[in-house]
């Protein structure tokens, strides 16, 4: 006979209950996220009311500048704002801007880097600039923030058209743009790219899409952005560490580096290299630019043509006074005053 034994009550207590251990749990997670949420919402009216408070500053300072319908968006791990649309101008009336959606967020684990998108389209006036329309398929942006400046921020956009107001017709366009900056050491460094670029030139002439990658610093471009900021090129100085231009064949290609300086007067000057990979053909590119001068240009690219190697020129000096490059006794076109 079979003995069953009694079991004790302490028994019925220690069993596992996996019910009990599940409840518990989702308790648990209802609560935390019950925090995070009131927690969230806390920090996005925080940022809507000192975002507004920016807002008056600038505006304070003369500027005019608008955020419509201005809301915290991000929820649940990022944070931010987003704009209906935004305009600013400055408080001499000679730029101004007005974009579609703009949204900024930044996750909350790392608030100081700060990313988003703009929407299309970016009309540009005021008094220093005509009327224009700028548009894209789209453009993203991102900082890491500091104090009192951003320390990196860099902005990407594909297909970006630039035109007039009044007539729409496309003057300017990009398959993409790179651009980002960079303090260091008190000077801003720049990176550029201009992938497939076009733009009308006033002759006859239709010029090949190129492309342009620039790296270049602007010298105590810090101080700079906490001043006035770039509204014109005029007075700056640096160093061109390279431009690089070139058309999709890879056909001709030309290099430049060297120190720059920009005059009150919107004028270049400086001392650059310069490499260039089939010269002959390049010289009738820039010859096509200015037929009164094509003869002499065709005949000093020609003669560069003889000193290539593997298709390549050594490097060439080339000094830039008043806005007029000259190699040697031979002036190239005057490159126009610059903003």
């Amino acid at each position: 006979m079979t003995r069953r034994l009694a079991i004790h009550p302490d028994d019925r207590k220690s069993r596992f209950r996996p019910g009990r251990m599940i409840a518990g749990l989702l308790a648990m997670t209802l609560a935390i996220c019950a925090i995070w949420t009131a927690g969230w919402f806390y920090m996005a009216s925080r940022l809507e009311e000192q975002t507004r408070a920016v807002l008056a500053q600038i505006a304070a300072g003369g500027a005019q500048v608008s955020c419509a319908d201005l809301e915290a968006t991000g929820y649940p791990m990022r944070l931010g704002v987003v704009c209906d649309s935004v305009s600013f101008a400055t408080a001499d009336g000679q730029y101004a801007a007005t974009a579609q959606s703009l949204v900024s967020t930044a996750e909350i684990r790392k608030p100081e880097r700060i990313g988003g998108k703009l929407e299309a389209p970016l009309a540009l006036g005021g008094t220093s600039i005509p009327p224009l329309v700028m548009r894209w398929n789209d453009l993203r942006f991102s900082t890491d923030y500091d104090e009192p400046l951003p320390q990196r921020v860099s902005i990407s956009a594909d297909n970006v058209t630039l035109s007039r107001q009044s007539s729409q017709a496309t003057f300017a366009e990009a398959t993409k743009i790179d651009l980002s900056g960079r303090l260091r050491q008190g000077d801003l460094d720049l990176e550029l790219e201009l992938a497939d670029f076009f733009a009308a030139v006033p002759t006859a002439v239709r010029l090949p899409p190129l492309t342009l990658t620039t790296k270049a610093s602007i010298t105590d471009g810090a101080a700079r952005l906490a001043g006035n900021g770039f509204t014109t090129m005029r007075g700056l100085s640096g160093t061109l560490r390279e431009l690089r231009l070139r058309t999709p064949s890879g056909d001709p290609q030309i290099w430049i580096s060297g120190d720059y300086s920009i005059d009150e007067r919107g004028l270049i000057n400086g001392d650059v290299s310069v490499r260039i990979q089939s010269p002959e053909r390049l010289g009738d590119i820039i010859a096509e630019l200015a037929p009164g001068e094509a003869d002499t240009i065709r005949s000093a690219f020609k003669t560069l043509d003889g000193f290539t190697a593997d298709g390549k020129t050594p490097s060439i000096p080339v000094r830039i006074k008043d806005g007029v490059p000259s190699i040697l006794f031979i002036k190239l076109p005057r490159i126009p005053p610059l903003p």
